[in-house]
């Protein structure tokens, strides 16, 4: 299974706050906790919104969807714009 930079850089994201929840769970900062739980929740009901919710522009979505996940990959660069 070859990991691709965003998959890396979404998995990455999602353990880092996955530990700041943790963290604030285990500190017993209730209100830091209750505001990242609240801010997960938005984030997962915008996402499910875009992807699931009907508008006159499904298809415009669905072609932003689809160009997204087949859009190749950039090559990488050189430091200080060296060729």
């Amino acid at each position: 299974m070859k990991i691709t930079t965003q998959a890396a850089l979404a998995g990455g994201l999602v353990l880092l706050f996955a530990a700041v929840i943790g963290g604030a769970f285990l500190t017993g900062d209730n209100e830091l906790a209750r505001q990242l739980a609240q801010g997960l929740l938005n984030i997962v009901i915008a996402v499910a919104a875009f992807y699931f919710g009907s508008s006159q522009g499904s298809q415009a979505k669905d072609a932003t969807i689809s160009a997204a996940l087949n859009a190749p990959a950039a090559p990488p660069t050189q430091p200080g714009g060296a060729e």
